[in-house]
């Protein structure tokens, strides 16, 4: 299924709706490795405009963070405006409960990893442990 794309390019941003999502209630707001959501987690009366309204302040921080970190001059690669180092934020009209549940499942991931790797160092270990072992016996 294709989604439309909506580009607003003074603020810089596209706005996309998740095709399989059954409803829209929440945006994930993505600005190059970052990402964040605007949800109404916990917050019962919030309104979809509200959560707009979070997400398009969420895209402004983010994209003000990332230029904060590059602070170079744009004169130097030719452009016309220090505007034009500003990333564009990609925000995307979903649903709060399918985030949260892949949010659960790259969390769980990364432990996993992490689990993995530990076990890895700890056999090993163990190894050198039986091989020292075995050689104060012979």
């Amino acid at each position: 299924m294709t989604t439309e794309q909506v580009t607003d390019g003074l603020r810089r941003f596209h706005y996309r709706a998740d095709p399989d999502a059954r409803v829209i209630d929440c945006f994930r707001v993505e600005v190059m490795d970052m990402h964040l959501l605007a949800c109404s987690f916990n917050r019962p009366n919030v309104t979809l405009k509200q959560l707009w309204a979070e997400a398009l302040d969420t895209a402004k921080y983010l994209q003000n963070s990332f230029q904060q970190r590059v602070q170079c001059d744009w004169r130097q690669f030719g452009l016309k405006g220090p505007n034009d180092l500003r990333p564009f934020a990609m925000i995307w009209g979903c649903e709060e409960e399918r985030e949260k549940v892949k949010n659960q499942v790259k969390f769980d991931m990364m432990i996993g990893e992490c689990g993995a790797e530990h076990m890895e160092r700890v056999r090993a270990l163990g190894d050198v442990l039986d091989g020292l072992e075995w050689l104060s016996v012979n």
